[in-house]
């Protein structure tokens, strides 16, 4: 038995069963398909306004292309890291000891001076002239030096008479007031060079051996006191 509207007349039994047989659709699914219809709506006018042949990648630009280049050689052409140098201990110079002085034959010691220098030695024979030489101030064209005894000695040749002799040049720092002259004497130093000197009786100059002198001392003269003892 159908029930029926009162304003239209149509049967409100048959109404129900008719409109239940559709699907029922909620509001949730209704928003969630016009969504994606929007969506697919922008992402089809994106497609139409996109000018054609344009990529979503873009190219890099023409300025790039150098500062690449430029990177790329300085990669290549940089120097490789040098390798540290290790430091080379010097070369210890000789100290004034007397134990270690060697003797040299005074004829090598004049023939060759600079294959000496540097080298602890001793001289023995007389002093042919003898001068106190006072301290030099430096200056523009004087190098400053302290005082010295500055010696002119005839070193004897080991295994010969005394007259066979060579003339050397002993400069003795700190100076001796009591080193005298035609005295014989064994003198301690370092070979520092050539000097030139000259001759009192022919005025004549050559270059002998420089000793720079830390120690000395008297030796017995020769028989008839001629020269001194054989070194």
């Amino acid at each position: 038995m159908y029930t029926y509207c009162l304003r239209c007349g149509h049967p409100i039994g048959a109404a129900v069963e008719a409109t239940s047989a559709q699907p029922v659709t909620s509001k949730t699914d209704h928003y969630r398909r016009n969504a994606v219809l929007v969506a697919a709506g922008l992402f089809t006018a994106y497609l139409l306004l996109l000018p054609k042949g344009t990529s979503s990648v873009q190219p890099a630009s023409a300025t790039d292309a150098p500062v690449a280049a430029a990177a790329t050689v300085l990669s290549t052409t940089r120097a490789p890291t040098p390798k540290p140098t290790p430091t080379l201990a010097p070369t210890p110079s000789p100290t004034p000891d007397r134990a270690a002085a060697q003797y040299v034959d005074p004829r090598l010691l004049v023939s060759d001076p600079k294959a000496f220098v540097g080298q602890n030695i001793y001289v023995q024979g007389k002093a042919l002239n003898v001068e106190q030489r006072a301290a030099v101030a430096g200056g523009l064209f004087t190098t400053a030096r302290a005082a010295y005894t500055w010696i002119q000695v005839l070193a004897q040749i080991r295994g010969k008479d005394s007259f066979t002799n060579e003339s050397v040049v002993v400069e003795l720092v700190p100076p001796d007031k009591t080193f005298l002259k035609d005295e014989c004497y064994r003198v301690y130093g370092i070979v520092r060079g050539t000097q030139t000197v000259r001759l009192l009786l022919t005025g004549a100059e050559r270059e002998v051996p420089v000793i720079e002198g830390y120690a000395h001392e008297r030796v017995a003269a020769g028989q008839y006191n001629l020269g001194c003892v054989n070194p």
